[in-house]
């Protein structure tokens, strides 16, 4: 669910009609870049307090609901995963929204979510390896992720890179 409701976030934001951006740079002098870029941190950080409210949420239900709860660093590990994976789909929603127009397209980037949970397991193939290379997720039977942090930092600088590039080429008008 949570994917799903960051997907919707970024969808929405990065939705044309939604897209004030003839506005602010007439009015302020703003560059595209700096306009996107600004726009792009902006959902992230909203991404980053939603993971991190989910975070309190769980540790205070935790530790108020259940008497042998112990924390563990473990639990901010994964929160950390949820956090880097929603944000790769979250891009991948605004990317996907920018080439189609449709805030229903957070539904398909859901929906590859979904399929790349099904498919992880612990003995994964070349093609199993091709499609969570591009879609990630956590492997909760052992929570971990297959190629580490530094695959999902690396695909969140190109999805950015990749927002940037198609919202310059698209027209605002």
């Amino acid at each position: 669910m949570v994917i799903l409701i960051i997907s919707f976030v970024c969808s929405y934001n990065i939705l044309l009609k939604n897209d004030q951006y003839s506005y602010l740079v007439l009015s302020s002098g703003y560059t595209r870049w700096q306009y996107l870029l600004s726009k792009i941190i902006t959902i992230l950080v909203m991404v980053f307090y939603f993971v991190l409210w989910l975070l309190i949420i769980f540790l205070f239900i935790g530790t108020v609901l259940i008497k042998q709860f112990v924390f563990k660093v473990d639990y901010l590990l994964m929160y950390l995963k949820i956090l880097l994976i929603g944000i790769i789909y979250g891009l991948y929603s605004m990317l996907l929204t920018q080439i189609i127009n449709n805030i229903f397209s957070c539904l398909i980037v859901f929906t590859i979510n979904l399929i790349s949970d099904m498919i992880i397991e612990e003995n994964l193939g070349i093609i199993e390896k091709g499609i969570y290379l591009l879609f990630p997720n956590i492997n909760f039977s052992n929570d971990r992720l297959i190629f580490g942090y530094s695959h999902l930092v690396v695909l969140i600088i190109i999805l950015v890179l990749g927002n940037l590039l198609v919202y310059f080429k698209k027209d605002l008008a």
